[in-house]
């Protein structure tokens, strides 16, 4: 376990192994490897749990919903079962369905490699209208200003279903995002498109002509990931998953970040969003990762 802390020490991470927790005295849990540390303003808090009993076989459901109850009651960020004689089909759904990650090594040193800190740099583009639309149309739009933007959509003529502006706009402009600075930068552009179908409200309209005056917003920000890699049953490494924070505007968004090598040698990503928070809409997001 000294190999995990050579790992992830160096970036504010604590590891302890062999934890025992007391209350008023008396040991109630012992944790085999606890990383704690901080992502921005909040507190990581992980738990790996490894057995090594060759005469067991493969672990099965008992210790897994052990180590569902010790999230819930611990409520750790993520728990991490390791075994050296793999897990049952039935561990591993129960396993899938409450997010205990199952991993089989052959020793437990395996693991020294498995957890790292990653840095990412965050574009998130917000786009929004600045003046009056020019729509050049030969049908007559009666409603459309009294009805709110999100309930107006567009499409290329004929083709797929419709898009609110501000998605529509970010996927026809294709907008390679510039070198900004960390924090709010501030771009304002025409959008102009030709032959669109115009959604309001239940009317579609024929479109030949739109320009709208846009102000994309993008802000830059840095984001610390703490990263555990992950892995088929085969024991073929899939991709790393992490958690990560960061700060908009005063409102703090925390959120998990998936990513597979993908067969042309680049990295797919998948970013789990946090949803609900005031006056905050992701249209896109692109990721710069270093590990």
């Amino acid at each position: 376990m000294k190999r995990i802390e050579e790992f992830v020490s160096p970036d504010g991470f604590v590891v302890e192994t062999r934890e025992v927790i007391r209350e008023k005295g008396v040991p109630v849990a012992e944790f085999d490897v606890h990383i704690t540390g901080r992502v921005g303003s909040s507190a990581v808090d992980w738990l790996i749990e490894c057995r090594d009993r060759p005469s067991d076989g493969p672990q099965g459901v008992p210790w897994i919903e052990q180590l569902i109850g010790r999230q819930s009651v611990h409520r750790f960020d993520k728990v991490f079962a390791v075994s050296t004689t793999g897990f049952t089909a039935p561990a591993r759904d129960l396993a899938g369905r409450y997010g205990i990650v199952l991993r089989t090594i052959t020793a437990v040193e395996d693991l020294a490699g498995d957890f790292n800190v990653a840095s990412y740099t965050m574009h998130l583009c917000q786009v929004r209208p600045s003046g009056p639309f020019d729509v050049k149309t030969a049908d007559r739009i009666p409603r459309m200003l009294d009805t709110p933007l999100d309930d107006i959509g567009f499409r290329r003529h004929g083709e797929g279903s419709f898009r609110d502006l501000h998605t529509f706009a970010l996927e026809q402009l294709g907008l390679p995002l510039p070198d900004y600075p960390e924090g709010e930068n501030t771009e304002e552009l025409r959008f102009s498109i030709d032959n669109v179908d115009m959604r309001v409200g239940g009317d579609v309209f024929a479109v030949g002509h739109l320009d709208v005056p846009l102000v994309i917003t993008t802000r830059v920000l840095p984001a610390r990931v703490l990263t555990a890699n992950i892995y088929a049953e085969s024991g073929r490494q899939i991709g790393t998953e992490g958690e990560f924070e960061w700060d908009i505007g005063g409102q703090i968004a925390k959120a998990w970040v998936v990513t597979s090598p993908q067969a042309d040698g680049t990295n797919k990503m998948r970013v789990a969003l946090p949803s609900g928070l005031p006056n905050v809409r992701f249209e896109r997001v692109q990721l710069w990762g270093r590990t």
